[in-house]
């Protein structure tokens, strides 16, 4: 019998930084998760030009992913507040425009009116959507993949190989 001795760690006794949104491990000194681009680091927050890709990231996520309810509403918060004063600040330009500069000011402020309600529409519609699909499993549908499970006498799903229960015509998870 041949008994192997662990590998052991490149790194030691130090810690394995670990990335809070995937999980991925990191390197020592990263400021960013290489798999998600999370900001991880101190130098990520605290650098002026990197603490503008933090923020970027949070914004980017919101509206990419399904947010909690506290990131929906917060979002509407702000975003809501820079739509209202970016019309006060284009309806107060429109009529006083005389010069080059003034219409590039207030074609400036109408292109972030329309990134503020983009990022808006994205965050809201994937909100929506995580209700919708939230209230879809409650009602017969996979947990994790959505299919429709109403009638079916397996307890795995078809589609994707989760386990489910039946209990008196509610579907849930299996664990």
């Amino acid at each position: 019998m041949v008994v192997r001795e662990p590998e052991s760690d490149t790194r030691g006794d130090e810690p394995v930084p670990v990335c809070p949104n995937c999980l991925a491990e990191n390197p020592t000194r990263a400021d960013y998760c290489p798999q998600c681009g999370m900001p991880i680091g101190t130098f990520a927050a605290t650098d002026p030009i990197q603490s503008i890709h933090t923020q970027g990231w949070a914004y980017r996520k919101a509206a990419a992913g399904a947010p909690s309810r506290f990131v929906f509403w917060g979002m509407w918060a702000i975003f809501a507040l820079l739509i209202v004063g970016s019309a006060g600040s284009v309806v107060g330009i429109a009529p006083a425009a005389t010069s080059l500069a003034d219409l590039a000011a207030g074609a400036l402020i109408v292109g972030l009116l329309a990134v503020y309600a983009i990022i808006l529409y994205r965050t809201t519609r994937n909100y929506v959507r995580q209700c919708v699909r939230r209230q879809r499993c409650e009602t017969g549908c996979c947990a994790e993949c959505g299919y429709d499970l109403r009638g079916l006498t397996e307890t795995r799903c078809p589609e994707c190989g989760a386990p489910f229960r039946v209990e008196s015509g509610a579907i849930g998870r299996q664990g």
